[in-house]
């Protein structure tokens, strides 16, 4: 790994990546008390061999056979087991979020029908609240309303209720995301040939406070906390742009007071460079309150968001002053 001291951009290597450091059971227990609580299910490697094979089945449209079928039945009802001592562990009324150990299933709502649904029952009471707040009086105000709707707050609208269709609260509507989506089907494949694979469920406790346009991502290399960016690279939101002191104050005061200390007396990622995403919630419009959602991999495979691997990488790693 190249020292800081004169790192250029064309000279600049990723750190290392060691197997499994990313995974959920690396990080989490060092930090569960600053991030969304999490209950972690282990299965066998002959339980992931069959998972793939009941996902690529989904995705090639072909029916899964009476074996696969059964060993499935038996696979999910140790899962509904295990998820019921989560429910009684939880909040009433809880939700939750399922993932892979090594990344989530978020690409699978379009391709699932009771999340799509869920989409499309959370966008039809956005746009009819909205509705109902303008008081349009007339025929032809109304048809202007729909005719001069923002395609940004459009794509923003669509952008947080595909979120909210992740919120589950049964093993089903869990495991139809799981078998729609293609980062499970690649995940899987690839933990399948590693040599001493790893596989888990994680039910991740759901937080409605949590504003889709409220998640940030911070770069982190040799523990300085070097850079952060809003995690959404297609949209501006107004809000963050005016609260940007607030927010940088109470992400930074989370990662120097409580996450470095805890990252750098067990740290699971060489040399201690990671990045990590941050939530906030906005208690009033003077105070927030910051919490880590996960913690991936210093590397190029890791979006940077709104900064450039290529452009930004001296910004990234600390050689410039920190930036938000």
């Amino acid at each position: 790994l190249n020292t800081i001291k004169n790192m250029s951009k064309e000279s600049f290597e990723f750190p290392k990546v060691l197997e499994h450091d990313d995974y959920v059971e690396s990080w989490y227990p060092i930090i569960s008390d600053l991030t969304f609580k999490t209950w972690i299910f282990k299965f066998s490697l002959e339980e992931g061999i069959l998972l793939h094979r009941i996902v690529r089945s989904t995705f090639r449209h072909e029916a899964i056979t009476e074996s696969d079928q059964a060993s499935l039945d038996t696979f999910l009802s140790k899962v509904s087991i295990f998820f019921e001592k989560v429910k009684s562990e939880s909040p009433e009324n809880s939700g939750y979020f399922l993932r892979l150990c090594s990344r989530s299933l978020k690409d699978a709502v379009l391709y699932s029908k009771n999340a799509l649904k869920r989409l499309k029952d959370f966008l039809y009471e956005k746009y009819l609240d909205e509705y109902k707040s303008l008081q349009l009086e007339t025929r032809e105000d109304k048809i202007n309303w729909v005719n001069q709707k923002s395609q940004m707050k459009d794509l923003y609208n669509i952008s947080e209720c595909d979120i909210k269709a992740l919120k589950c609260n049964n093993i089903s509507d869990m495991f139809e995301l799981f078998f729609n989506s293609e980062r499970i089907l690649v995940d899987l494949g690839r933990e399948i040939k590693m040599n001493s694979p790893k596989f888990s469920l994680n039910f991740r406790l759901w937080d409605d406070r949590l504003d889709y346009q409220n998640e940030f991502r911070g770069f982190v290399y040799h523990h300085k906390f070097c850079a952060l960016t809003q995690y959404d690279d297609r949209l501006y939101y107004d809000h963050v742009y005016k609260n940007k002191e607030l927010i940088l104050k109470s992400i930074t005061d989370l990662y120097e007071n409580k996450v470095r200390p805890n990252m750098q007396s067990n740290c699971p990622f060489a040399d201690g460079t990671y990045i990590i995403d941050f939530g906030i919630i906005f208690l009033d419009k003077d105070n927030v309150e910051a919490f880590v959602i996960e913690i991936n991999r210093f590397e190029k495979t890791t979006g940077p968001s709104l900064f450039s691997w290529e452009k930004d990488i001296e910004t990234l790693t600390g050689q410039k002053d920190f930036e938000f």
